[in-house]
């Protein structure tokens, strides 16, 4: 289905009728022609389409937040979606925050809040402050407890 629908729209109506009115007059080298042409592009457009799918997913697995998160005394990392309000994590420079997080013990820290506030500045943050989901840090390194998890 998906390769047929390169097939249906404006332009591709177009080259249709061409087509059949190349074949109604009889001329067939013409009709051979953009007949040809005509699957050929919908084989380009649909390979095309099909390798942009695949590095839409390769780089959505490649980006898929992680966190650095306490558990049984140990440091792992582990997918940001299976975070847990309650849950310790460490937060280094230029890491995006992956849950809300109360700020417990570090440096003073800057964050980059402008995708969700629009502030072009880093806010600074102290320890009690609590840090939101999507943020980035900037400068500093943290340890915060989960308050709230958006998947």
């Amino acid at each position: 289905m998906q390769f047929l629908s390169h097939f249906w729209g404006p332009i591709a109506w177009m080259i249709e009728a061409a087509v059949i009115l190349s074949a109604i007059v009889g001329d067939w080298v013409n009709f051979g022609i953009i007949l040809l042409l005509l699957i050929g592009n919908g084989v380009v457009g649909f390979s095309e389409e099909f390798q942009a799918s695949n590095a839409i997913a390769a780089l959505k697995a490649k980006l898929a937040l992680q966190a650095r998160v306490k558990r049984d005394n140990t440091w792992t990392q582990i997918p940001a979606r299976e975070l847990v309000p309650g849950d310790l994590i460490r937060l280094r420079l230029g890491d995006i925050v992956p849950a809300d997080v109360r700020f417990l013990s570090g440096d003073p820290a800057q964050v980059d809040q402008s995708a969700l506030t629009g502030e072009s500045l880093p806010v600074e943050c102290k320890v009690g402050s609590v840090l939101y989901s999507s943020s980035i840090l900037k400068q500093g390194e943290l340890d915060g407890i989960v308050l709230c998890h958006w998947s």
